[in-house]
């Protein structure tokens, strides 16, 4: 049996996702609620790049990822289009919070992102393994 790299490489960004979960959360309990919102943001991009590496699509951007994540997953009715819309929306965020120096997300928005956040990696983890029925990379 020889190992498929391309699970290997879905698992990985799906615990890169928890990873950056668990940051996100870590800095808005200490009050870095800029940094948490850039964190949430890329625990969902992991996320949506797992799920593409599931149909062996790969992205250069995010721009290109968010894109090919709606027309793979929302337009097909694979997931509902509130996770295309909680993608983008973190995204969003995240550009605001990393480049503009007069933005600031308050308590509430980070709240509302670190939930749709958890809900999108639950969400896109629940798919693969529905997909692939085992949490467990294959071998071929």
């Amino acid at each position: 049996m020889v190992f498929c790299f391309m699970d290997a490489e879905i698992q990985l960004h799906l615990i890169k996702a928890r990873k950056k979960l668990d940051a996100a959360s870590s800095l808005y309990e200490n009050g870095f609620y800029d940094d948490a919102a850039s964190r949430a943001y890329y625990a969902m991009y992991h996320a949506a790049k797992a799920a593409l590496l599931l149909k062996e699509i790969d992205t250069k951007s995010h721009k290109g990822l968010i894109a090919k994540f709606g027309e793979e997953f929302i337009q097909l009715g694979e997931m509902g289009k509130d996770k295309i819309e909680e993608l983008s929306h973190g995204f969003r965020v995240r550009m605001k919070s990393d480049y503009e120096p007069g933005f600031e997300i308050d308590k509430e928005g980070i709240n509302s992102l670190l939930n749709e956040a958890n809900d999108f990696v639950d969400s896109v983890e629940d798919y693969i393994k529905k997909k692939r029925g085992s949490e467990r990379p294959r071998f071929v």
